[in-house]
């Protein structure tokens, strides 16, 4: 504080501040359908930083499925749960969201379709 006339100058002693890191907008597994027996090209919508994704089967559950980098299999009728992590950077955390995804048999006009529908807890 500056001196006047009836006071001297005073300052305070060194302060750290410490900035932290924010959390990034969440993150949603995309997309949410394929056929029966094609491989689901996994994707996000989301995050804050476009930092990498990786994603990891959480449970290859009654479908077996797997995931090879970032593209999903689900052989059989089932289900499975998977998750994506956006990494974080020197302004972000990271960010993480799970779906299971439901490999089923639908009745359709015409026929019976498969397909995978991704449902989000």
């Amino acid at each position: 504080m500056a001196a006047n006339t009836d006071y001297n100058a005073v300052s305070s002693s060194a302060t750290t501040i410490t900035i932290g890191k924010i959390d990034q907008a969440p993150l949603t597994i995309t997309p949410t359908f394929t056929t029966y027996n094609t491989a689901l090209a996994l994707g996000v919508s989301g995050g804050s930083d476009n930092g990498t994704v990786t994603y990891t089967l959480d449970d290859a559950g009654t479908a077996g499925c797997s995931i090879t980098s970032g593209v999903l299999s689900a052989p059989t009728v089932g289900t499975c749960t998977v998750t994506a992590t956006m990494a974080g950077d020197t302004d972000y955390n990271a960010v993480s969201s799970s779906a299971t995804t439901n490999h089923h048999r639908e009745d359709r006009a015409g026929g019976t379709d498969d397909h995978l529908d991704v449902w989000r807890p």
